[in-house]
């Protein structure tokens, strides 16, 4: 099973499966952010970034999508959960030892996956996906070049000012499996073992901690 560790390797967590449901880039400052923030903190920042901010971003971010079941192998009471913003429904989980970003939930999940970043080498007992990232978001958002090319061989998607999706060539198909594997679809297996990640959230509250707000 795939397992995720923190950088010291107090925190140590294992998901029901191998295989994460699918995989996409994001050259969000929000997804980068929510890294940079704990990599001010002494965390693990991204590769090739020698300050920890959003806006020294040179690469995107390779997130996987894990069946949303957690299974808390150690370090359960060194868990915390912080917002990036005051208002915002996308949740943070990371170790209170190390700083380390663990994975990320949003509402857009459908309660389904959780969202692991690749680079951050937290991952072990993974297979990777065989078709490799589905999309990369928001490449407009990158501050500089992007490695590899803001495209490359990879359709690039991002929001309308309406909310609506739009994208270059291709962008449809990886939209497509994306909304079936990952966001819409009801992927939890009956036999699924573990928590889902509400249930650690609301554990957590329940012991009286309370979800940092990075920017009020």
């Amino acid at each position: 099973m795939a397992t995720i560790s923190c950088r010291c390797g107090t925190v140590k967590l294992q998901f029901p499966t191998r295989s994460p449901r699918a995989s996409q880039e994001c050259c969000c400052r929000d997804c980068h952010g929510r890294i940079a923030h704990l990599a001010n903190l002494g965390g693990p920042s991204m590769p090739d970034v020698t300050i920890a901010s959003a806006d020294n971003r040179t690469r995107p971010a390779t997130f996987y999508y894990f069946v949303n079941r957690i299974t808390v192998l150690s370090g359960g009471d060194r868990i915390k959960f912080y917002l990036m913003k005051e208002g915002s429904t996308n949740y943070n989980m990371a170790s209170s030892c190390c700083n380390t970003f663990l994975m990320g939930h949003s509402p857009a999940f459908s309660g389904n996956t959780v969202g692991v970043p690749k680079e951050l080498r937290t991952l072990s007992g993974v297979d990777e996906p065989n078709d490799g990232p589905l999309l990369r978001w928001f490449p407009a958002d990158m501050p500089g070049e992007v490695v590899d090319g803001p495209a490359g061989s990879m359709p690039s998607a991002w929001l309308l000012d309406d909310g609506k999706p739009t994208g270059t060539e291709g962008w449809e198909i990886g939209f497509g499996k994306m909304c079936n594997d990952v966001w819409g679809a009801d992927v939890l297996e009956a036999e699924d073992v573990g928590d889902k990640f509400v249930d650690l959230l609301e554990e957590y509250k329940a012991r009286g901690k309370e979800v940092e707000i990075v920017s009020k």
